[in-house]
């Protein structure tokens, strides 16, 4: 196997498929796709009469002989997930379906490339093609009063073929180039051969190739004319003698390019090898228009042969255009054979088939669709049947060209070399020809092993749809259990976005991920819903007692960057202790290293060394804090972080601080659960207020005896307090004679004002300057330390931050917790005593808990030193709804008159024949609020009536009178007749977004009628006075049409400006009614200062 290096060198100048996605006729994905074609599965669909006739297809065509009822249909079109992209679902149901597919599938086709996430360093282009709107032709401008409240731009960016690529670089926040490329049935392939150009000249790092076609026009698509392309049964026969065109087929295919060289640097999937490409056109050398040209063809193939530098006789599959019409095959084989005989004399070596045969022609995304067949050809060794072939076209001279027919799927071995290597073939209609050069992928080196443990990380904007996405992984890796669990866990932390809601979870291998998909092994797993967010970081250090022998032992074994720090305090400590620290703090003979550890000096220095690391740890890993806390000695690392004092002064202060409080005389320290306002009642002589942990958690401490006093007297009152572990009292007055020497000593170090902000214990505030004097360290060393007040200051000024406990145990992540009623985000780093085995788990599970109360990590950065793949893992679990406009009822979608007659026309005099007419009447409104009375209505119905009769009586049997009914438009469009709105395109409401906040209904008359324009204009039910209108899926331009709606109802404008700054009914409805206010103010000044005439009687 070559080394990286070497395929690099080998490679130089390809391009490299990273990922294929696509959705055909009778396959949601590529794997179901080469399941297909490797069986031989033929995905045009028949339709029966009746089928035909609930599609819209006029009855008139089933009757003629050439109406082929066949297709290659696309399943679900109609449905989208419009709440994942931004849209409104009165978007959505504007939005053409290949517009919405081609967004879902670029989405799928990323994520399966391993990145899926925002866009970073990774500049990536989209090239695609699509066909015309035939959602705008048969659905949309049947409804002609729809398109008129739209409008006709908003309707053309909505449904416009120009608009696909560059809405998905929109929405998907994608900077490169973003081209729409429009060739008809060479599209998807000219936008290969420009994604490889755009490579190759540096314009980005990823590009997205490929096309879509999705036709809802049943009648073009299923009529047979001879001559023309399409079949006339609905079978594609390419290359047979039977061959009379092709089938129509609807579908999507996407592949995403990266260039060689950087795809095998990065550890990507390699699908396959795009050697080289060729474009040009057939010029006016062919007998028309739209007939191929075998020159063309011939000149295209050549340069792409050229451009190779390969031997064509190492190619040995041709996956040709193969529309399978009685023309086009034979010019296709001609100018194949014309090109590979200037190299070669062999014959019948190279396979050709055709993917139409399979599934009809996808037209714009044909070209990808046969890449993608090809390649997984190549991936799996076969090459598959091209269908429906017999006996070759007599035109056609196979046994005297370089190819065969694969007329049955058959294994793929190399032509005349090492490698599998084939050709693909895309011709447009109007002379465009595409061809390119594919190469089977090389054997990657292996990524390094999957030793340790890893995290896990999974996301979704809803909780149904994590849901899905554990299940999805969950049966991928049943499929796959040879997936390198490193690269899965690298694939989802770099290679998908970070959404609301989320599962994260520590692991060590595939079969213990399963347990935790499955719900089995809870432990080191979260589930939380919160965006992704930037929130400051407090760390919080531990104070004595929290130590252990062995503690942090395991992560000092396998973490450097921990290990570096932590030699470095045990340096310091013996230079100036003469202490060894690790000897004690790591010691087999447990119990008697427990006893010594729990001496004051030993104690501190071991828990200030240990959190002092483990920062360092985290702040490697880009975990920073913003903010700062200690619990007593557990200060004196917040301020060494800080930059008060340096590592090695901080060293020496808390030896000192150790020394002088442990020959103190020994006292005892009570818990007590009660609050702070109680302390006073059991504070006497030889006892004091050491520590405010909690609010009702209070330790106080004292001389023996009085504290022993205290707590019979405790007992007694039925306050069930417990005597600490100490030997000293702490914080009490029993440290007085510590304080004078201690200030002596703390004078001869340096101080500096804080870099990042911490509390100080002795205020339960922000440390100031107050902290560079001795003093306040003495103070720190005999005062209450009022950890609780600390933790209220931050708490009260931003409830957002993650609390990190920086230490052994979780004692304080408890009073965090406490304090914040359990709404606190509260991240731990090391485990208690008795869990000190899951040491490697509990700095894992650090991580995971930080990324599940939002926060970005910086996943790349922690793989630094290894080599890991991005594999294929199951895509976004989207869920998508119906969104669809049905066109216009037959008989009432509107045809263009050649006559159209007044009142005030002359009488015409023509012989021309008659095919259809209509009379029409219009009823505009005079006033804003007219309604129609059950008399009017029945009155009009009657006259309707008998207009009808009276015409059949005029025309007799020469004409079909029929009176389709009244129509009415309302200005509100929940209006409706008999409760039906079956015949308004826009009548129904979808229910209110997953992602809109809490409903607050209309309070007032104005805003209730603000609250029904917004409905209609965003299309969902009920809206709230607080939903914001550009966060529910608005944008400028639906902005502009609500702008003219609230126009139309108040006697004064309302700039476009103000709703961009007012985007909520709320406060949109105080503005509106200031206007109104202020308006009935100005009319009444007018009428007060009007000159008044006086008449005199």
């Amino acid at each position: 196997m070559k080394s990286t290096e070497e395929l690099k060198e080998y490679y130089q100048d390809d391009i490299a498929v990273i990922s294929m996605a696509g959705r055909f006729p009778g396959a949601n994905s590529v794997e179901e796709f080469w399941h297909n074609l490797e069986n031989g599965v033929e995905s045009v669909r028949f339709f029966s009469q009746e089928e035909l006739l609930n599609l819209g297809v006029d009855p008139a065509l089933l009757e003629n002989p050439n109406f082929v009822g066949a297709e290659g249909v696309l399943e679900g079109v109609e449905n989208f997930d419009a709440e994942f992209f931004g849209f409104s679902p009165r978007e959505a149901e504007l939005l053409d379906p290949q517009h919405r597919i081609f967004l879902e599938v670029i989405w799928e086709l990323l994520e399966r490339a391993g990145y899926g996430a925002e866009e970073g360093d990774n500049i990536i282009g989209v090239y695609s093609g699509a066909g015309a709107s035939s959602y705008l032709s048969r659905n949309l401008l049947s409804h002609q009063d729809y398109v008129r409240d739209v409008g006709t731009f908003k309707v053309s960016l909505s449904t416009g073929q120009d608009f696909v690529s560059t809405r998905a670089s929109y929405k998907l926040g994608l900077s490169g180039p973003s081209i729409n490329i429009n060739t008809l049935c060479s599209s998807s392939a000219v936008a290969v051969h420009y994604a490889r150009e755009a490579l190759l000249a540096y314009q980005c790092d990823i590009a997205v190739a490929g096309g879509v076609t999705i036709s809802n026009s049943r009648e073009d698509a299923l009529f047979y004319q001879e001559g023309g392309i399409g079949s006339f049964d609905g079978h594609c026969r390419a290359f047979d003698a039977r061959a009379a065109g092709t089938v129509a087929g609807n579908g999507i295919a996407l592949v995403a390019l990266k260039r060689m060289e950087d795809a095998l640097e990065d550890g990507d999937q390699i699908l396959g090898v795009l050697k080289s490409s060729a474009i040009n056109n057939d010029g006016g050398d062919k007998a028309s228009y739209t007939a191929p040209s075998p020159e063309g063809q011939s000149r295209c193939i050549t340069e792409a042969l050229e451009s190779a530098e390969i031997d064509p006789a190492t190619i040995s599959y041709i996956e040709a255009h193969g529309t399978g019409t009685n023309l086009g095959d034979p010019i296709e084989v001609s100018g194949l054979t014309r090109a590979f005989q200037r190299y070669t004399d062999k014959k019948q070596f190279c396979g050709i088939g055709s993917v139409k045969t399979n599934i009809g022609h996808l037209v714009s995304a044909g070209g990808v669709a046969s890449m993608i067949k090809t390649l997984k050809g190549m991936e799996h060794h076969k090459i598959p049947a091209s269908l429906n072939f017999e006996q070759p076209n007599p035109k056609i001279d196979f046994a005297n060209s370089p190819f065969f027919v694969v007329d049955k799927t058959i294994p793929w071995e190399p032509s005349a070399g090492d490698k599998l290597r084939a050709g693909i073939s895309s011709f447009g209609i109007g002379g465009t020809n595409a061809h390119l050069i594919v190469e089977e992928a090389p054997e990657l080196p292996k990524s390094d092993s999957a030793s340790g443990l890893h995290l896990i990380v999974l996301s979704a904007k809803t909780a149904s749809s994590l849901v899905k996405t554990k299940e999805n992984l969950l049966e991928h890796l049943k499929c796959c259990p040879e997936l390198n669990i490193a690269d899965v866990a690298y694939t989802l932390q770099v290679g998908r976005r970070n959404f609301k809601h989320k599962f994260v979870t520590v692991v060590s291998s595939i079969d213990e991920l399963k347990n935790k998909l499955t719900g089995d092994d809870k432990r080191f797993t979260i589930h939380s819903a919160q965006n992704k967010t930037e929130r400051d970081i407090c760390f919080m250090f531990p104070g004595q007692g929290s130590q252990y022998v062995g503690m942090a032992k395991a992560l000092y074994e396998n973490e450097a960057e921990f290990k570096k720090h932590l030699d470095q305090c045990f340096e310091l400590i013996h230079t100036h202790c003469s202490l060894s620290l690790k000897e004690l703090l790591f010691c087999e003979n447990s119990t008697a290293a427990s006893t010594q550890l729990k001496q004051t000096q030993n104690a501190q220095l071991s828990l200030f060394s240990v959190s002092y690391a483990l920062a360092k740890l985290l702040i490697s890993w880009d975990v920073k804090p913003q903010s700062m806390i200690g619990h007593s000695i557990g200060e004196y690392v917040a301020a060494c972080l800080s930059g008060v004092f340096t590592l090695e002064n901080a060293i020496r202060l808390v030896a000192k601080r150790g020394e002088l409080m442990a020959g103190m005389p020994h006292g005892k320290m009570l818990s007590i659960p009660i609050a702070a306002s109680e302390v006073s009642n059991w504070v006497r002589e030889g006892v004091w207020h050491c520590v405010q942990n909690s609010e009702h958690s209070q330790v106080l401490g004292g001389q023996p005896e009085a504290v022993d006093a205290l707590l019979a007297e405790l007992n007694a009152a039925g306050i069930e307090a417990s005597l600490l572990h100490t030997s000293h009292a702490f914080h009490s007055g029993m440290m007085a004679a510590a304080l004078q020497p201690f200030i002596e000593f703390a004078s001869t170090i340096p101080m500096n004002k804080p870099t990042i902000p911490f509390i100080s214990n002795v205020s339960g505030d922000w440390a100031e300057e107050e902290v560079c004097s001795p003093e306040y360290w003495a103070k720190h060393l005999r005062q209450t330390v009022k950890f609780n007040d600390g933790l209220e200051t931050l708490w009260s000024e931003d409830t957002s931050r993650v609390y990190v406990e920086v230490g052994p145990g979780t004692t304080l992540r408890s009073f965090i917790k406490t304090l914040s009623n359990n709404q606190a985000h509260v991240a731990s780093t090391l485990p208690k005593p008795a869990e000190q085995e899951l040491t490697l788990e509990s700095i894992a599970f650090t991580r995971a808990e930080i990324w599940a109360a939002g926060i970005t990590l910086p996943f790349e950065e922690y793989y630094s030193t290894q080599k890991r793949h991005r594999v294929r893992l199951p895509t976004y679990a989207f869920e998508p709804k119906r969104y669809w406009i049905e066109p216009a009822a037959t008989g009432k979608q509107l045809f263009k008159p050649d006559l159209i007659l007044t009142k005030d026309s002359d009488m015409p005099s023509t012989t021309k024949p008659l095919v259809e007419g209509a009379l029409r009447w219009e009823l505009k409104a005079v006033e804003q609020h007219t309604t129609l009375s059950d008399a009017q209505l029945a009155a009009i119905k009657a006259m309707q009536q008998g207009v009808t009769e009276q015409l059949a009586t005029i025309l007799g049997s020469s004409m079909d009178v029929k009176g389709e009914g009244l129509e009415l438009k309302f200005a509100n469009i929940e209006s409706q007749i008999d409760g039906s709105s079956d015949d308004l395109a826009l009548a129904s409401n979808h229910s209110r977004p997953s992602f809109a906040p809490d409903y607050v209904e209309p309070r007032t008359e104005l805003e209730s009628l603000l609250a029904q324009q917004w409905q209609e204009v965003l299309g969902y039910s009920p809206v709230g006075i607080e939903d914001n209108f550009f966060e529910m899926g608005g944008h400028s331009l639906m902005a502009a049409a609500l702008v003219t709606k609230m126009r139309k109802q108040f006697e004064f404008e309302i700039p476009l400006q103000e709703l961009l700054q007012l985007p909520t009914i709320s406060a949109l409805s105080e503005l509106i009614e200031t206007r109104v206010w202020l308006l009935e103010q100005e009319n009444s000044e007018a009428d007060t200062t009007e000159p008044v005439e006086v008449l005199e009687l």
